[in-house]
């Protein structure tokens, strides 16, 4: 500041230098006070901007009026800080601490006061959290919860879509977590926990189970999973049950650290399970007389998942295998297209599902193959008299033409009618194009 000043001071002196012939000395001193006078308000205008430099300050306000659906929460400005801000205030809202996608902006202009705005399409008997924010200030997070449903049908307990996390991960064990959205009908939880296993598909009977170790009233609830193994993927989901039933969560994943123990590619691992597939409509589509697609779908992948999946078929029994031609998902429906069939047969399949260590196959079902449609028609003729033609009939396949001589007696001349179309030229005559069986007269 102290330079600033100074390099002011000495560019007012050396203008005025330049000048000096014009004035008298007085003259010079008076304009030397003045700008001096100029520099000194100058500093003291700085200082103070400088010192009164301040952000807005805001505080929740009590929230009223909660309804299933609504209710009307409060923000204090009571500072707009200095220089005053003049933007409108937001007001966030939602279901976790310091929710980031729902807002609403107040209609008012900005000033200190106490603002109040009414939150509606909310979820009856779930907790909120909601903050004010003006520019990049904000406040504290406020909290409400909406009154609980009024329904009487019992529902089971629900899960915050995104409401499963994992946190203390080390090579052997995790703190896994869920969130319950709503408890359901009846509102009481009896039992909650985690279940995790190595394959994406988790199953609640399994044995790896664990109960809640520490639960609270936002509904988080924690599990401590051990004996892990490291540098292995797991997957898990929360499970919540009131009297009516069991609530299941989404499924989320972590992966403990360190590196994975070394694994023999042809020994079954302790925990392994072998992955499920079934047939998944007895009505194959695309059914014609020579081919046939058949479905199938994975009910499990196991632990390790699976490389290669497909159909096998056969007479007597199904022996000759295809793998699949189109997959809709990992663990979803897929097909396999049996090609150069026998028309009007019954052939046996099987699904089937191949990893590392093994291949296995669904239950046998049948499906019979459509009769073969004729491709070939015949061409019959005859005469009324007058003359003869040949051949009596003939054969041809579909889009072929059949050939006729005539022979006229005497005092006769040809002429041909029938069903079948086509052209005389002298005593020869040619149907049009067949695709059906018809017939010639002479």
């Amino acid at each position: 500041m102290k330079k600033l000043l100074m390099g002011l001071f000495l560019v007012g002196i050396l203008s005025f230098s330049f000048q000096a012939s014009a004035y008298t000395l007085n003259d010079l001193l008076l304009q030397i006070k003045n700008l001096q006078k100029d520099v000194a308000q100058l500093q003291l205008k700085l200082k103070g901007s400088i010192g009164d430099l301040s952000y807005p300050s805001l505080e929740i306000y009590t929230p009223y009026d909660n309804t299933q659906t609504s209710s009307i929460v409060g923000i204090n400005v009571t500072s707009l800080g200095t220089p005053a801000a003049t933007s409108l205030l937001k007001i966030y809202y939602g279901t976790t601490p310091h929710p980031t996608a729902s807002f609403v902006t107040h209609p008012n202009e900005l000033t200190v006061k106490i603002y109040q705005y009414k939150l509606s399409s909310l979820t009856c008997g779930t907790k909120y959290y909601y903050y004010g924010m003006i520019d990049s200030t904000y406040s504290t997070d406020g909290t409400f919860t909406t009154d609980q449903c009024t329904s009487t049908t019992p529902s089971i307990p629900t899960f915050y879509k995104e409401g499963t996390t994992s946190s203390s991960v080390t090579s052997n064990s995790a703190l896994l977590s869920a969130f319950i959205s709503f408890p359901g009908l009846p509102s009481t939880i009896l039992s909650r926990g985690i279940c995790y296993s190595t394959s994406p598909i988790v199953s609640t009977n399994d044995s790896s189970c664990i109960s809640a170790t520490i639960a609270n009233d936002s509904g988080v609830f924690y599990s401590n999973a051990s004996s892990l193994i490291s540098g292995t993927t797991y997957y898990f989901k929360g499970y919540a049950v009131n009297a009516t039933g069991a609530g299941i969560s989404s499924v989320s994943s972590f992966t403990t650290t360190g590196t994975a123990p070394y694994t023999d590619p042809y020994t079954k691992p302790a925990n392994y399970l072998a992955p499920r597939v079934d047939i998944y409509s007895s009505a194959p589509p695309g059914l014609t007389s020579s081919t046939a697609a058949v479905r199938g779908i994975v009910t499990n992948p196991g632990s390790v998942g699976i490389s290669e999946r497909g159909a096998c078929y056969g007479l007597s029994s199904p022996t000759s295998c295809k793998a699949a031609y189109f997959v809709q998902g990992p663990n979803d429906m897929f097909l396999t297209k049996f090609e150069g069939l026998n028309a009007n047969t019954t052939y046996y399949y099987k699904i089937y599902a191949k990893n590392n260590y093994e291949t296995v196959y669904s239950s046998v079902g049948t499906f019979t193959t459509l009769a073969s449609q004729s491709s070939t028609y015949t061409i019959s003729s005859g005469s009324v008299g007058g003359g003869s033609i040949s051949p009596s009939a003939t054969t041809v396949n579909a889009g072929e033409k059949g050939i006729f001589n005539l022979t006229p007696y005497g005092g006769y001349t040809a002429s041909v009618g029938g069903s079948c179309g086509g052209n005389l030229v002298g005593n020869t005559y040619t149907t049009n194009a067949v695709n059906e069986n018809c017939s010639v007269v002479a």
